[in-house]
């Protein structure tokens, strides 16, 4: 179950892992519902290679996220969630 995308902005090139799990604490604090009300979700089909991960809507055969898996920043377990980060590049 796909619960949602936030952006983050992070000043700084190289973050520690403690300031990545603080933001992945963030982006879920964003996301999820709190406690009582009703967490919007959608199924999703999770692909990931050795080249990129894809996250694809299975009702919609929709294309959700499809990142190179390079851009992975971080990748953090917040309870019985799994957080994904991924880094964009600047235009």
């Amino acid at each position: 179950r796909y619960l949602g995308t936030t952006e983050l902005v992070c000043e700084g090139q190289q973050p520690t892992k403690t300031t990545r799990m603080m933001q992945a604490e963030e982006a879920v604090s964003r996301i999820k519902a709190p406690d009582g009300e009703t967490q919007p979700s959608t199924d999703v089909d999770l692909f990931i290679s050795t080249e990129k991960i894809m996250v694809l809507n299975t009702d919609l055969k929709e294309i959700m996220i499809d990142h190179g898996l390079r851009s992975i920043s971080y990748v953090a377990d917040i309870g019985a969630l799994l957080v994904l980060m991924a880094r964009r590049r600047r235009p």
